[in-house]
């Protein structure tokens, strides 16, 4: 089941939301002894490290709100430098190639100039670049330049893209775009553009989908967005394998919370199971044979089930002291993905299986066991 966890909202929901998130998974990773989230961070941003046990120790509950502060504005700080490293590493491919145009800035930068050209609106609590007086005057002149050349010329989205790709360049790049991609530098003293970008550093300013995503891409964490607790079309979830999934809901366009999959549910009254939360949700033995034994137990058992026989098995494998927690997600795991085994389109085996491995991918981790027990059918 997923677990709600709000926070202080005032303009930094996003990156608070996004703090938990990652919080949730430095401390899972720590009950594994692995700290690759929380190096990554400090990589990123060393004045964290001190808070490492604050992070441990945080309660989802009863939050930390000076510590929720100090890490919303670090993620801030590492968006806008990634930002600036992507535009560093696109600067060698070819001024015209399509890649730049799938960069974050740029796509802000278009849709600014599309505004004035089609006379939309663009919000710049959404769009830090439209918050820029200089950077609104550099699309305002150069939409009028796209509608005056128009004028003469059918009007054409690649004649639109063009412009608006030489204009983006040049800004950010300065006349060094036209140089060879090992001379191109950063136009970081006179583009209007690149000043416009530090906005998101300043705290209440609202954060993106674009923003987090870029975070995801800098933490290594697939990212799942939701809206109003509902998958969004425009927002299609790519996973990579091997990478924790981070989840947040977007509620009514106005604020970000973090859902986090838990075992249990936690009562608002009690701040108890969150401070059990991190221990409890690795998953043992134990609850995986209580799982299993509502399977080959109870009233629809006694009438029988289709997988009894492997059901039982399971449950009498976690009695056994030489076998652990992984030995038994990869026999589940090789059972489920066998070929000559069928399960209806709705088996409460299968249920039950892949909230196991949905519970061990995310809190244990299991890729190495997955290939495995593949590589056994």
């Amino acid at each position: 089941m997923f677990l709600s966890v709000d926070n202080l909202s005032d303009g930094n929901c996003a990156f608070y939301a996004y703090s938990i998130a990652l919080i949730d998974i430095i401390k899972h990773e720590s009950k594994r002894n692995v700290t690759h989230t929380f190096e990554t961070w400090c990589a990123y941003d060393p004045s964290i490290r001190p808070y490492l046990k604050q992070i441990l120790s945080f309660n989802y509950k009863d939050q930390n709100v000076i510590l929720l502060k100090t890490l919303q504005s670090s993620l801030r700080k590492i968006v806008h430098t990634s930002q600036l490293n992507l535009l560093q590493e696109e600067k060698k491919k070819d001024p015209l190639d399509y890649y730049i145009q799938q960069n974050a800035v740029y796509i802000k930068f278009r849709e600014l100039v599309r505004a004035f050209l089609f006379r939309r609106s663009c919000d710049p609590d959404y769009n830090e670049l439209a918050d820029s007086h200089a950077v609104r005057n550099l699309a305002q002149n150069l939409a009028k330049n796209i509608y005056n050349h128009a004028s003469k010329n059918q009007i054409t989205h690649e004649l639109i893209e063009k412009a608006i790709t030489i204009a983006f360049l040049k800004d950010v790049y300065g006349e060094s775009f036209r140089q060879s991609p090992n001379e191109r530098r950063l136009n970081e003293e006179g583009s209007v553009i690149l000043a416009g970008l530090k906005r998101i550093t300043q705290d209440y300013y609202w954060g993106r989908f674009a923003d987090l995503n870029i975070l995801s891409e800098t933490f290594d964490v697939n990212f799942h967005c939701l809206t109003d607790g509902e998958p969004n079309s425009n927002y299609v979830f790519r996973d990579k394998p091997g990478r924790p999934i981070i989840t947040l809901n977007n509620e009514d366009n106005l604020h970000w919370t973090t859902q986090i999959t838990t075992s249990f549910s936690i009562e608002n009254s009690s701040t108890k199971n969150y401070h059990r939360f991190c221990t409890d949700s690795l998953l043992t033995k134990q609850e995986i044979q209580k799982i299993y034994k509502t399977y080959t137990t109870g009233f629809i058992a006694f009438f029988g089930r289709n997988h009894m026989a492997k059901g039982r098995e399971i449950v009498q494998l976690c009695d056994d002291p030489h076998l652990t927690v992984d030995d038994i997600i990869s026999v589940i795991n090789h059972y489920i993905n066998d070929s000559r085994i069928k399960f209806n389109s709705d088996s409460s085996f299968m249920k039950r299986a892949n909230y196991l491995l949905q519970r061990y991918e995310y809190y244990n981790g299991y890729e190495d066991v997955l290939d495995e027990s593949l590589q056994l059918i």
